[in-house]
């Protein structure tokens, strides 16, 4: 995932240097899709090691917090991608560059600005035109049924839901186990877990080199996909 991403990283115009409150600041002036799958790969690599070193050491609500984001992630990739490959600059897509590309170049952008909530695009109408589109490897009625789930099952690791928590716990002597759960059954539940996050991530690699037109990668990344597959 890493080379691959070096070597997109350099399809595209080197970015700006911009000053925002007082910082050094890069930012893509073309504010393009494939800057922002770009962007959005750069996460999935970065959050799926994170998630590895979390799982070894039996961190296992802040693991499973971290995949629900790395979901999302793989999500918009293929939502930018597809953008991409049909051509295609809908209004649903410039109204998620607009949200995420907001206030990247602009030096002045007030402090209240950032409590101003954006247009986002829903993540159920991000999810609708993935399982709708011709590229989608499910039926869209099992694409978008799958995706629910693993949210939903995710999203109290993200927001400390009671049921999620009281897996923590431990009877004797009564504690929770903050240090970590290294070597309980549950961990190996979330090493299974684990391994669909990175097919999927691998996944989201081979639209993006499709997306962004380098077929050696593409290639590379579907037989790796492949391999991954039957690993």
């Amino acid at each position: 995932m890493d080379h691959t991403l070096e070597t997109l990283v350099l399809t595209q115009p080197i970015p700006k240097k911009n000053y925002i409150r007082d910082g050094l600041r890069y930012h893509y002036e073309e504010r393009s899709l494939a800057q922002a799958v770009l962007q959005k790969l750069a996460r999935i690599a970065s959050g799926l090691r994170s998630a590895q070193i979390l799982l070894e050491h039996g961190l296992l609500q802040e693991q499973a917090a971290l995949c629900r984001m790395i979901d999302e992630f793989q999500e918009d990739v293929c939502f930018l991608s597809f953008g991409i490959l049909d051509g295609d600059l809908s209004d649903r897509h410039q109204q998620y560059l607009d949200a995420f590309y907001d206030g990247t170049d602009n030096e002045n952008h007030s402090p209240q600005s950032f409590l101003e909530k954006k247009n986002e695009v829903p993540r159920k109408k991000i999810r609708s035109y993935i399982a709708n589109h011709k590229l989608s490897p499910l039926n869209p009625s099992g694409a978008i049924s799958a995706s629910l789930q693993i949210s939903n099952v995710f999203s109290g690791y993200v927001h400390g839901a009671s049921l999620n928590i009281m897996e923590m716990y431990h009877p004797t002597p009564p504690k929770f186990l903050t240090r970590g759960m290294s070597g309980s059954r549950l961990q190996e539940d979330h090493r299974v877990d684990f391994h669909n996050f990175v097919y999927r991530g691998i996944m989201a690699f081979c639209f993006a080199t499709r997306a962004i037109g380098d077929s050696d990668l593409n290639q590379r990344a579907y037989e790796f996909l492949v391999e991954w597959e039957n690993s």
